[in-house]
């Protein structure tokens, strides 16, 4: 215990070095972005000048630290200095991309002035990452609206909260465009594995992603067709490599941005995942797709995936689906494929959403 208090506070020291200071109060504006996720691309998307509010200790606003503390003192600083820094701003809406921060639902509480509150789901989500909330009591837990992936995700997420729920799809699934007229052949596969799984209670995930590599290869061979890897943030090439014990030659792309990872799943011939906000991504763009879950799917055709996996069932969907013609797929699939991630390209929905708020606060 006493351990986990000395590095808990290493580790905020170490951010508090980094944290930029600002003296001038902030300025008003009709809209606050909640915490800096997302923030570049909604900035590009919105086309207004917005104000963010950083909770991370990236930046802190002295002006509005002196008067939280000069309010309520040091008890609940935390919360004393989003409310000051909401009052200052005067925001007619405010948005966040990382729903998962309990505080954000306690805000219609928090502040004074009546701001429209949305929540925007960020990634691909179960049960346990909801551990933050108190699941006994989701009527304290309160937005205007949360807008979803999927109609799966909009019914997960009455665990937290009553609050009505949009399905909207993924924010930066719907900002960058579907490539169409490019195909390379190559099949992808979407690594899930971090660095820490081979020596935790997620090795499962380590495990896993190995019988994929090795199906995959003996598959690629026999039909000498290529293929590639996409890692996880901070997974480097020679990582993965030696966690998997390949070849130094295999093609490894690790630290993409967001636009190239969706380039690749275009421009790939079929996409193979576990359990990959990425990969349910592929799919609501009407790209080939095969999955191998920890946990059966509901309600979709089984034909693209399984949760169970050995190397018949592996080569008998890869062949299935790699040699099948686009215009069947996405027949197959039908609407099936928004049970997992809905494809709002342009992100209009959240964009209608934001004007009528806006025009309805300035009647």
């Amino acid at each position: 215990m006493i351990m986990k208090r000395i590095i808990y506070f290493l580790r905020y020291y170490r951010s508090l070095l980094r944290t930029k200071l600002k003296f001038k109060k902030p300025n008003k504006n009709d809209i606050l972005l909640f915490d800096y996720t997302n923030e570049a691309l909604f900035k590009k998307l919105i086309k207004k000048k917005i104000e963010v509010l950083y909770i991370r200790l990236e930046e802190i606003n002295f002006y509005v630290l002196f008067m939280a503390i000069k309010s309520c003192g040091f008890f609940n600083l935390g919360k004393s200095y989003i409310k000051t820094y909401i009052e200052y701003v005067e925001p007619k809406v405010i948005i966040t991309f990382n729903e998962l921060h309990g505080t954000f639902y306690l805000l219609k509480k928090l502040i004074k002035k009546n701001s429209f509150t949305i929540a925007i789901q960020d990634g691909y989500r179960t049960l346990p990452n909801f551990s933050s909330f108190n699941l006994m009591n989701i009527k304290d837990y309160e937005v205007d609206k949360i807008l979803n992936f999927s109609r799966k995700d909009k019914k997960l997420y009455e665990n937290i909260s009553t609050s009505p729920k949009v399905v909207a799809g993924s924010f930066r699934n719907n900002f960058f465009k579907k490539i169409t007229n490019i195909k390379s052949k190559k099949i992808l596969l979407i690594s899930q594995y971090r660095d820490e799984y081979k020596n935790n209670e997620k090795i499962k995930y380590f495990l896993r992603e190995k019988k994929i590599l090795d199906f995959l290869k003996i598959f690629c061979e026999k039909k000498n067709v290529k293929y590639l890897i996409v890692t996880k943030p901070g997974v480097s090439k020679n990582n993965y490599i030696n966690a998997f014990n390949l070849q130094k030659n295999l093609e490894i792309i690790s630290d993409l941005n967001f636009k190239k990872k969706y380039e690749i799943v275009d421009k790939s011939e079929v996409t193979i995942f576990a359990d990959s906000s990425l990969g349910m991504e592929a799919l609501s763009r009407g790209n080939k797709v095969i999955s191998f879950p920890f946990k059966p799917y509901f309600g979709v055709p089984k034909f693209f995936w399984s949760h169970k996996i050995n190397q018949d069932i592996f080569e008998k969907k890869l062949d299935l689906i790699y040699g099948m013609k686009i215009n069947t797929w996405l027949k197959r699939i039908n609407n099936k494929k928004e049970v997992f991630v809905r494809y709002n390209p342009g992100n209009t929905i959240l964009l209608n959403i934001i004007k009528k708020i806006l025009k309805n606060k300035d009647e």
